[in-house]
């Protein structure tokens, strides 16, 4: 527990405190810490192409390291997918799914086949780059994520707007 004598560092900005809440003075209220990171065209030229496609805007839908989703949570965001891909046509979508299974009928490759066969979806088990990285090319039009700080924070230094959808407990 936090007293008069004892400092804290959070980064936190007191802009996004709730109205009214007091600040102890014993807080300092840094801001994001995000680590500085190699622009994403030199840590995966491929991915920096794709996502400077012409005419194009990018959904980026990561959440987190630690997040495995089970098939069932997988297939309802691959259904929320399906239905921007019919109603946006200039849309595509980067999509971080942990353990993903790119030949399971089953699972979100058997519904947004045809999309993954036209490029138009990307499914990766990891990312090459730091998705502060993906974030900062300026090509990504809304980031899904899980809410975690990382996440969040990077969106905020990024200027991209974002969608919390919070998978666990702290988030």
């Amino acid at each position: 527990m936090l007293d008069k004598y004892h400092n804290s560092i959070t980064a936190a900005l007191p802009e996004l405190e709730p109205a009214g809440y007091e600040i102890p003075k014993n807080m300092r209220l840094c801001g994001p810490m995000v680590l500085p990171t190699l622009p994403l065209a030199d840590v995966d030229a491929e991915l920096s192409a794709w996502l400077k496609r012409p005419g194009r805007r990018t959904l980026f839908i990561n959440l987190g390291s630690h997040v495995a989703s089970e098939n069932r949570h997988a297939l309802e965001i691959a259904g929320a997918v399906e239905t921007v891909m019919q109603r946006f046509p200039d849309v595509q979508v980067l999509w971080k799914l942990k353990n993903f299974n790119a030949v399971d009928p089953a699972g979100p490759a058997g519904l947004l086949g045809e999309h993954l066969a036209k490029d138009r979806v990307r499914i990766v088990s990891w990312l090459k780059a730091d998705p502060i990285a993906v974030l900062k090319t300026g090509r990504i039009a809304c980031c899904v994520h899980h809410g975690g700080a990382n996440s969040f924070y990077e969106c905020i230094v990024a200027g991209v707007p974002h969608v919390v959808l919070p998978v666990w407990y702290d988030t």
